[in-house]
């Protein structure tokens, strides 16, 4: 096996000349979970690191449809410019998110940090399925776009009720946007006196998020998210990410060594626990890159057909 970030991480007494040792010593069933994981998670990382450092985008301080037609005149025009702002944000907030997310994964692992990796991982669930969330909700929106458009070019239309059908699918759209971008449960005004948290839409909770997920995929992600919960929690799992070795002594007598957990024995813990979550999980932050550059790439040309019709 190649070496790749992933490996790159592990102990080295995990790793020694013959990588092959890491399948001998993981379980049947995490050995080639691990092995997929390694090849995705080297994928993914060389697409978040191709990512700029940063991004300039548009954002609006207002709604007001008003206000909104003095700067793009046109109510379609207005509607998609005002879509686009809020669909840039939430694409590429998710985007930088992962990047820092398994930037942080990088550091632990290198740092045999497996109680901080757990954690760092079930973030990662919450954000990839609350992103697919909103996508899906998103991706449905864009098809009818795209089938009022091809109706309009057929010509058999009844403007009025096209145009009204045109104006609720940018108005769900811009709701959806909206709560994926804004929403929040917190009371922002008692940090900030003149914020007003009302203007906020509830946001959605992120079992939801994973429940359709896992509806959608037909993959339990929800009982690694349990799993790394419980690494996250103090409760026993999240104790067991600081045991280096357990030796028995006796038949009631064991001898356990507490610490920085940097051996072997550690090391098989985590993977044997974590391969097949963290593999599935990886691939869906993939899925995540690419479906999001989709719908940027469909709304860059849509707003350039608007200005070019301007």
């Amino acid at each position: 096996m190649a070496s790749n970030k992933l490996i790159d991480c592990l102990p080295s007494d995990l790793l020694p000349d013959n990588s092959a040792a890491i399948y001998k010593s993981l379980s049947k069933k995490s050995a080639p979970r691990f092995e997929s994981l390694c090849k995705v998670y080297e994928t993914l990382c060389s697409r978040l690191d191709g990512l700029p450092e940063d991004v300039s985008l548009i954002a609006y301080s207002t709604y007001d449809p008003k206000q909104l037609s003095a700067i793009h005149p046109g109510g379609l025009n207005c509607q998609v410019k005002l879509c686009e702002s809020l669909l840039f944000i939430f694409v590429y907030t998710h985007f930088y998110k992962l990047k820092q997310m398994f930037q942080s994964l990088n550091l632990v692992l290198l740092s045999r940090n497996y109680l901080s990796a757990g954690i760092l991982s079930r973030s990662a669930i919450e954000h990839v399925a609350f992103f697919f969330y909103f996508l899906r909700r998103i991706e449905d929106s864009t098809q009818k776009i795209i089938q009022s458009f091809k109706h309009a070019k057929r010509g058999r239309i009844d403007v009025n009720q096209w145009n009204k059908g045109i104006s609720q699918t940018f108005y769900d759209l811009f709701s959806n946007l909206d709560k994926a971008t804004r929403g929040s449960r917190y009371d922002w005004s008692k940090l900030h006196n003149s914020f007003d948290s009302s203007q906020l839409p509830n946001s959605v909770n992120v079992l939801t998020c994973i429940k359709e997920l896992v509806d959608r995929s037909n993959f339990p992600i929800d009982e690694h998210y349990t799993l790394f919960s419980e690494m996250a929690h103090p409760n026993f799992g999240s104790h067991t990410m600081l045991i280096k070795t357990r030796v028995s002594v006796s038949d009631h007598l064991s001898q356990v060594v507490l610490g920085e957990t940097t051996n072997l024995e550690s090391s098989l813990w985590f993977f044997d626990m974590f391969s097949e979550g963290l593999d599935e999980m990886v691939k869906l932050s993939l899925v995540s890159l690419e479906r999001g550059n989709n719908q940027l790439n469909f709304f860059k040309t849509i707003s350039d057909l608007c200005d070019h019709n301007a």
